[in-house]
């Protein structure tokens, strides 16, 4: 399960920003030691002439910040990450004296993000299994998760292959990727609620689904495996088909 701490949410940006959920979530995954995962970070992005200020009584701190959104849109893409990690870097350093928060993992959140050239993959640690091992990796491209499984036996070059892709929501907002095992000594792979399971057989070398066979479960599926949207209207109704 990949945890952030605290979430990060940006508000107020004029202009939609497609990379700003895989920066946020770049930032928090790397910022250890200041908050926990019960915690959350609001940053408002103020208008010419608004001043800043913020709240941090309750679990929810927010921080209304100067941001010159204007001058941001002329950058290149790199420059834009860049200055969005720089935004949520000085929203963190603005209320750490209050919060008695380390300075100084907040800066070293702020250079991982740039070693990773702004850019968020993370792969969890390895599953054991009669002398087997599978990890996945997640990688991230604008509201897009593409999972990969790498699975190897003891002797044997290790094979990395995707998953599926699904929502940005569906694994940092509603975690229904959170539970990943070996199934069975042949399958690893992802328990979901209700019971199904999504998984890759080491024998066949094939993904498998494995479910009640009902509207309810087919419908959750269907919700998590990604699809691109041209309008909101269509958005919506794919929700509610």
């Amino acid at each position: 399960m990949i945890s952030l701490s605290p979430l990060i949410t940006i508000y107020d940006l004029e202009t939609p920003i497609e990379f700003i959920g895989e920066i946020t979530t770049l930032f928090s995954l790397n910022l250890k030691g200041v908050s926990n995962s019960r915690q959350r970070l609001n940053i408002h992005v103020l208008k010419e002439g608004e001043i800043e200020r913020q709240s941090i009584d309750s679990s929810i701190k927010s921080v209304w910040i100067n941001f010159n959104e204007k001058s941001f849109l002329k950058l290149t893409e790199i420059k834009k990450r860049k200055a969005i990690v720089n935004l949520i870097t000085n929203s963190f350093l603005k209320i750490s004296k209050e919060l008695n928060w380390d300075n100084q993992a907040i800066i070293n959140a702020q250079e991982s993000c740039e070693k990773h050239n702004f850019k968020f993959s993370y792969s969890t640690k390895d599953k054991h299994k009669k002398g087997q091992k599978a990890s996945i990796n997640y990688l991230i491209n604008k509201d897009k998760v593409s999972i990969y499984f790498t699975i190897s036996e003891k002797g044997e070059k290790a094979i990395t292959t995707l998953a599926l892709d699904t929502f940005y929501l569906q694994i940092f907002i509603f975690n229904y990727f959170k539970k990943f095992k070996w199934l069975n000594d042949n399958e690893f792979g992802f328990v979901f609620p209700n019971g199904i399971t999504y998984s890759y057989s080491t024998l066949t070398s094939a993904f498998n689904w494995h479910f009640e066979d009902n509207e309810k479960n087919k419908w959750f599926m269907r919700s998590i495996i990604y699809k691109e949207f041209t309008s909101n209207e269509e958005r919506v109704k794919w929700m509610y088909q």
